[in-house]
């Protein structure tokens, strides 16, 4: 029986691939959102802005999701769901897709279709599951645990970790947001942190800065960080500082479009 479970859990593996990891606004990064998938595990988008559904049917990555989570609900990490929804129509899905995100994600799901498409929800042909999160209260789903913790932003933006069961093997998508204690306990011991890094300074209230996330990552245990979402106006300054700290801790990096991060090998 031990050889048995040794044997599957060597079959799993997982990564996540970089769909987008600009701000708002930036034409060549594209909004920040990443793909989690794995042989023994589901394929997941976190965050799904206005520019990403294009990316995903580019490189025909849309048809194998079985779920969409979403830190928060900006524009440029939730209005892609219209389209991609409305192509899985097109495409005559019948998977149900799982929709994970804070509290009021389905009105706000439902309400953003209504005003794309007015009508075509019920339509669809296959069925949406809807999800809460609560920072007080993990959530388990198909051998992953999430657990989030909220950040300052202008709107509720909760800083995501999956923990992988079976595989001691953890990530975590920070969302947008200046990181507080609490995201800090959660991801303190993660193996990959996707970061947000707005500005090199802390200068805007509702965003995190380099020399904030600097401080915590000395002092944390966690094994990877990759920045991402910073400023068109920062970018340079921001890229530059993380290149001086990559000098002397390893642990450092950039988020990069098409990068795929592997997280377990069996």
């Amino acid at each position: 029986m031990r050889k048995l479970r040794e044997s599957r859990s060597a079959k799993r593996s997982a990564k996540i691939q970089v769909i987008g990891c600009g701000e708002a606004f930036d034409v060549d990064l594209g909004n920040t959102s990443y793909l989690f998938s794995g042989v023994g595990y589901p394929s997941i988008l976190f965050d799904c802005g206005y520019q990403i559904p294009e990316r995903l049917w580019k490189a025909e990555l849309h048809s194998s999701l079985d779920a969409v989570c979403f830190t928060h609900l900006h524009a440029d990490h939730s209005f892609g769901i219209v389209p991609l929804l409305m192509r899985y129509w097109e495409e005559k899905r019948r998977k149900p897709l799982d929709i994970f995100g804070p509290r009021c994600i389905q009105t706000y799901v439902r309400k953003l279709f209504d005003l794309g498409y007015p009508g075509a929800f019920n339509r669809l042909g296959f069925s949406l599951r809807f999800h809460e999160f609560s920072p007080a209260k993990p959530l388990t789903w198909k051998g992953l645990k999430f657990s989030t913790a909220r950040t300052v932003h202008s709107v509720l933006n909760l800083t995501i970790r999956v923990d992988l069961k079976g595989m001691a093997k953890s990530f975590a998508v920070s969302g947008d947001g200046q990181i507080t204690e609490e995201t800090m306990r959660l991801v303190e011991d993660v193996d990959l942190l996707f970061q947000e890094v707005y500005t090199a300074e802390p200068e805007v209230p509702v965003h995190a800065d380099l020399q904030t996330v600097a401080a915590f990552v000395a002092r944390a245990r966690l094994k990877k960080v990759l920045i991402a979402h910073q400023g068109r106006g920062e970018k340079p300054r921001v890229l530059w500082r993380v290149s001086q700290l990559a000098k002397k801790d390893r642990r450092w990096g950039v988020s990069r479009v098409g990068l795929a991060s592997r997280l377990v090998w069996g």
